[in-house]
């Protein structure tokens, strides 16, 4: 069952830098941040993250932290969902949304600091190497008859194509399920901890 979305209150922590439960938020860089784990290391995937109580059978993290609170961040920072009436279904155009880069940070067992963006952990079975121009999306997830379905199913991050999900891959073989792999060799053991960075990329237009 999808746990509920908790009203975590927004602290400040200095100029431009915000606390949500376990979100990290910082408008100068235009980031946010949240824990989450190593999930899977081998089998075959359809998300890069997903809570606990999502498909964590499909899914390269796992993380504790809410998509409700994800979202409510996001939107802090300004982004603009492209909503799931205009999700294509035709895969060779592109999804909706703000585009951002995803970054993967971790300690190794001798306490070095590691990092890998959210492409490279990912192998692109058709094309036999890790996941290219996989030009992330932030398109929101969306509402259905008052239930936020993101927050419902657990879906953060998508490889194949989830108009529920916060934020899905708009690059090539979107359509198709069986092409996502983990890179184990860009990650770290099953049950590492890591920080998922989500940064907007496209600045917002300047005030008049």
């Amino acid at each position: 069952m999808a746990a509920s979305a908790t009203n975590a209150p927004l602290r400040e922590l200095g100029p431009g830098l915000f606390q949500l439960g376990d979100i990290r938020l910082d408008k100068k860089e235009r980031t946010v941040s949240f824990p989450a784990v190593v999930n899977l290391t081998e089998s075959p995937v359809e998300y890069l993250v997903v809570t606990t109580y999502g498909k964590i059978h499909e899914s390269i993290l796992r993380t504790e932290v809410p998509p409700y609170q994800i979202h409510l961040a996001m939107l802090l920072l300004g982004a603009k969902p492209g909503g799931v009436e205009a999700f294509p279904e035709d895969p060779a155009k592109p999804i909706p949304g703000e585009p951002l880069t995803i970054t993967l940070h971790w300690k190794s067992s001798e306490g070095e600091s590691r990092h890998a963006t959210g492409e490279a952990v990912v192998k692109d079975v058709a094309n036999q190497k890790p996941l290219a121009d996989p030009r992330w999306t932030y398109n929101g997830s969306h509402l259905f008859q008052g239930t936020f379905l993101a927050q419902q199913e657990g879906s953060i991050i998508s490889l194949y194509a989830d108009p529920v999900a916060l934020i899905n891959q708009s690059g090539p073989h979107r359509d198709n399920d069986d092409n996502w792999l983990p890179l184990a060799t860009s990650l770290p053991p099953e049950e590492t901890l890591v920080e998922v960075v989500l940064q907007l990329t496209a600045r917002p237009a300047a005030a008049p």
